[in-house]
């Protein structure tokens, strides 16, 4: 067997070799693909298609019925990138322009006026035209001076008109325009506002062509995440409809609302009829009734395409009395009250409010109180050993799962038969003729029974806060 001059054997050196050449191997062979791309609604690829594309590689589609490519890549991710809609409101190039409301391209070549017709013509537009002051003053303002417009009097020697055959409904001739100086200005130019009439040859000026917005034949979105993004911010449409029209037309409701189911939103109030109808895109926002708080779920709520509401259902739960601190996790309402009483003095304090004193039956609970009573020196628990010496159970009989007792407790000191929660947060126990501040405990369910108090009692309202303590 051969060895090196470390003494290692050949077949040593392999073995620790290759795994790492396999490795490699592997790593190189797992070269990411993407597959074949789905079709598009409302256009068709360009070309032949492949089974797999390489990371990088494009695929065109084409709009069935304007001039409108769109490019999907191959992404490192193996998936495609997104596409939503192929047609868009304006052709490739063409840009819309709010105030002229029509699409625009600029063409930042000199040519004469039968070339700039030919060109807009051969794009499936026209020569960029004014039918307003305010259309002229915008192609002013887009190129100062020296334009072609889509205006002849080709066709009969002093009549105007557009070149898609409309009589012009406002002019801005210079001065002594249109004067067919030297016969045969059959051509119109702007320059600063101002209209003049000059051969369609010879003379050079850039141009604008013009064609309208695109009538779409599909209700789509022209992003693929606007459901997406409409079920985590269901305000997004309202809170700029300008950008949700503009991206997200089918999400947001701007098109083809007769085709999906509406959605139905019970509100407070429900179950006498009072019901919200939302189409799809809009959104509501819900609350809970006077003197609940949200539990679970969402509060807005926004209607998606298949007649469902995003997120999940606003549960609300009673909340406690001013002064009260609710436990989410036992729907209690606890309080501490400071004037110290015996423990069955305090027992049945609690008692006449509906409650028991408090306890601290897991540690959720344990650090419930420990967080509410943080200032306070001792508390009373609801705890005793008063039916069995030794044995110490809740007020509510239920034997301890849990316990946090200071260390040598509970050692029935003189008689020690309630327990206590000491400064520390451990426990203690306690003679129960001892005055100690308590917590006591009420289900907050039980709030709501005396809910009608508020409006029968006039001048009783002292007695009621006196009685609940707050």
């Amino acid at each position: 067997m051969m060895t090196d001059r470390l003494g290692w054997s050949n077949s040593r050196l392999v073995a620790l070799i290759l795994p790492f050449v396999l490795t490699c191997h592997v790593l190189q062979g797992a070269v990411t693909k993407c597959g074949t791309p789905g079709p598009a609604p409302d256009g068709k690829p360009v070309g032949e298609l492949k089974s797999n594309y390489a990371v990088g590689e494009t695929v065109t589609y084409k709009c069935d019925y304007i001039h409108n490519t769109k490019v999907r890549t191959c992404l490192e991710s193996g998936k495609w990138s997104s596409m939503g809609q192929v047609c868009a409101e304006c052709p490739d190039e063409f840009t819309f322009n709010e105030g002229f409301q029509k699409c625009l391209l600029y063409r930042d070549v000199l040519v004469d006026g039968n070339t700039a017709i030919k060109a807009c013509e051969d794009l499936g537009a026209a020569l960029a035209f004014p039918m307003t002051e305010e259309e002229n003053v915008i192609l002013s303002k887009m190129k100062r001076y020296g334009i072609f417009m889509g205006i002849t009097d080709k066709q009969k020697e002093g009549t105007f008109i557009t070149v898609t055959g409309e009589p012009l409904q406002y002019t801005h001739w210079h001065g002594g325009e249109p004067n067919d100086y030297g016969h045969g200005e059959d051509c119109v130019e702007q320059g600063g506002g101002w209209w003049n009439d000059l051969p369609c040859t010879v003379h050079t000026r850039h141009y604008f062509c013009q064609t309208p917005k695109t009538v779409f034949k599909h209700c789509l979105d022209f992003e693929e995440d606007c459901a997406e993004r409409f079920d985590k911010n269901p305000t997004m449409c309202k809170d700029d409809p300008k950008q949700a029209e503009e991206k997200c037309r089918f999400t947001c409701g701007f098109c083809g609302q007769d085709d999906t189911p509406k959605c139905t939103v019970d509100t407070p109030g429900a179950e006498h009829g009072d019901t919200k109808v939302l189409t799809r895109g809009e959104s509501i926002e819900l609350a809970c009734e006077k003197g609940h708080i949200a539990l679970s779920g969402d509060r807005v709520r926004g209607c998606e395409k298949d007649g469902r509401l995003s997120g999940k259902p606003l549960e609300c739960t009673r909340t406690c009395p001013r002064d009260w601190k609710l436990n989410m996790a036992n729907k209690h309402c606890y309080k501490l009250f400071k004037s110290p009483k015996n423990y069955t003095a305090a027992e049945a304090d609690c008692a006449d409010k509906a409650g028991t004193l408090a306890t601290a039956s897991d540690l959720q609970e344990q650090n419930f109180l420990a967080d509410l009573t943080k200032s306070t020196q001792e508390i009373w628990l609801g705890l005793s050993d008063s039916l069995v010496e030794g044995t110490f159970r809740w007020v509510d009989g239920k034997l301890l799962d849990f316990t946090n007792w200071n260390a040598g407790e509970p050692n029935n000191a003189n008689e020690e038969d309630c327990g206590q929660m000491v400064k520390n947060k451990k426990w203690n126990d306690k003679d129960c003729k001892v005055q100690l501040m308590y917590v006591c405990k009420v289900d907050v369910e039980h709030f709501g029974d005396y809910s009608w108090f508020w409006s029968t009692l006039r001048g009783g309202v002292s007695t009621l806060e006196s009685f609940f303590g707050f």
